[in-house]
């Protein structure tokens, strides 16, 4: 029967401490290698997206009240063209 081998990667920070993690867990032959790029890609993507909704968040919250940027605007509009 093979063995099944498991490792949390959750608690480790940052991401050198879980590739080390993995490294250590996986230390034989091409397939471990192969799992350890995998991993390597997976935790990269991840620390990707969570910046990306850090961005998105800054975002909505800096256009969440729209409508009364649209009215500072028209405002500051007609602040110019009367001069």
């Amino acid at each position: 029967m093979k063995e099944i081998k498991t490792l949390t990667l959750r608690n480790l920070e940052p991401l050198s401490a879980k590739l080390e993690a993995l490294r250590e867990r996986f230390k034989c032959g091409s397939s471990a290698q192969a799992i350890i790029r995998s991993a390597q890609n997976y935790l990269e993507l991840e620390k990707e997206r969570d910046q990306l909704r850090k961005e998105l968040s800054q975002l909505r919250n800096k256009y969440s009240n729209l409508n009364y940027k649209v009215d500072d605007f028209f405002e500051a509009f007609e602040k110019l063209k009367n001069r």
